[in-house]
């Protein structure tokens, strides 16, 4: 039972890290906050959550040329289904 919590909580781990960097950096501990997003970076080389992004907005890290296509697809696939519905369409 424990090895299965600690492989869900592996794959999720970017996840986690990310909503923890955030969350840190709103209360204002950007060392914590950076430490965390760059965990997250380490753990999602595709940059599934935009950590890369918020690094950069933390001036932890260099603006990236670009986001990630692993960003912008999540970010699509989370948004897309209202796109259709917004008012005024």
């Amino acid at each position: 039972m424990r090895s299965r919590r600690m492989r869900s909580t592996c794959r999720r781990g970017p996840a986690i890290r990310y909503a923890l960097g955030i969350a840190l950096a709103r209360c204002g501990f950007r060392d914590a906050a950076g430490a965390r997003l760059r965990q997250c970076v380490e753990g999602d080389p595709h940059d599934r959550y935009g950590a890369r992004l918020a690094l950069a907005a933390l001036d932890e890290a260099p603006v990236p040329k670009r986001a990630s296509d692993a960003f912008i697809e999540r970010l699509y696939a989370m948004s897309a289904d209202r796109w259709d519905s917004a008012a005024g369409f």
